[in-house]
């Protein structure tokens, strides 16, 4: 028994199982601050950098954040919009396969030297025509600067006069990867001008569309239609056809909606008597049918009576009798 005024201090032995941590937060506490500080009085010796910190600064606001030099940093390209779709990782042009990832990155080399743009038009390529000579300049340009008057096509590499040819492969990656802007002035995304026929008839809200009503003269967004439906004055009924040749069918009212419930339409009046009056032809045909069949089984039967009066068979009170000749 330890006596109670010994003033060393209690140890108690703790087991760890492994796998098992301790219940003490304050331990735990301790012996990370105890890591830290050997970590920190202990100096790594030359040489020793971790892998991520090989080639990089600290940062000048301290702390523990490292900077890469800027002769390191790999070349970055710009992230695409938060609204931009995703595309496959291949487009085929002219029935050959092109990386979308590859031509992105070398977009810059088949831009008008020009404008450093495209007009969404057909891509040519510039050609030395010097005799003798086999520059390859690689300069691509716009129709609107090839149609120019005032424009002079010469060789970029040795001034000589050059020819413009069209470049097809370079005009239908531009057009199945390069983003434009919609044509819908509020439409914030950005399509490629492959896509831009479908983007504007099923997916752009912002497309102006006329109302699917004949005769409503209002163009509202596509995101406006359920409201332009519950808000347009020019509804017909149901029962409007309208023929390929614009020649109205079927009922010809016209209204606002908040009438169309109250309107009683006559072909709906007549079709619901054309359904009584075949139900009744119907029946009476039935009927008909009927009776001839009662007149083909009363016929059946005065054969069979008459052949049985013919036989000396005869039923009088509920018994059959026969007679015989002797």
């Amino acid at each position: 028994m330890r006596p109670l005024n010994d003033p060393s201090p209690l140890l108690v032995p703790r087991r760890r199982r492994a796998g098992v941590r301790s219940h003490c937060a304050c331990s735990g506490l301790m012996s990370r601050a105890l890591r830290g500080k050997a970590k920190e009085a202990t100096p790594r010796p030359h040489g020793s950098a971790r892998p991520w910190e090989r080639g990089a600064t600290p940062s000048p606001q301290g702390g523990d954040r490292i900077r890469t030099q800027p002769g390191r940093m790999p070349p970055r390209l710009d992230a695409p919009p938060a609204k931009r779709k995703a595309s496959p990782a291949t487009v085929v042009v002219h029935d050959d396969p092109y990386s979308i990832k590859g031509f992105e990155s070398s977009m810059y080399d088949i831009r008008c030297y020009i404008c450093l743009g495209w007009d969404q038009k057909d891509m040519s390529r510039l050609v030395c025509l010097a005799p003798g000579q086999r520059c390859e300049c690689r300069v691509y340009l716009c129709t609107a600067h090839v149609e120019d008057p005032d424009f002079e096509s010469r060789c970029t590499t040795c001034k000589q006069p050059g020819g413009v040819v069209p470049d097809p492969t370079a005009t239908a990656l531009l057009r199945s990867t390069a983003l434009i802007e919609c044509e819908s002035p509020s439409c914030p995304e950005l399509v490629t001008l492959d896509n831009m026929e479908t983007h504007l008839l099923s997916e752009c809200s912002f497309n102006m569309v006329p109302c699917a009503q004949p005769g409503c003269p209002v163009r509202y967004a596509r995101k406006d239609r359920a409201l332009h439906e519950r808000q347009c004055e020019s509804t017909c009924c149901r029962f409007s056809l309208t023929a390929p040749d614009g020649t109205r069918l079927g009922c010809t009212w016209r209204g606002n909606k908040k009438d169309k419930y109250h309107h009683t339409c006559a072909i709906v009046t007549s079709a619901r008597f054309n359904v009584v009056q075949d139900c009744y032809e119907c029946m009476m045909r039935h009927v008909a049918a009927r009776e001839e069949t009662i007149k083909e089984k009363e016929t059946t039967i005065d054969i069979l009576r008459k052949a049985m009066d013919s036989a000396g068979v005869y039923n009088s009170d509920g018994f059959q009798y026969e007679l015989y000749e002797y």
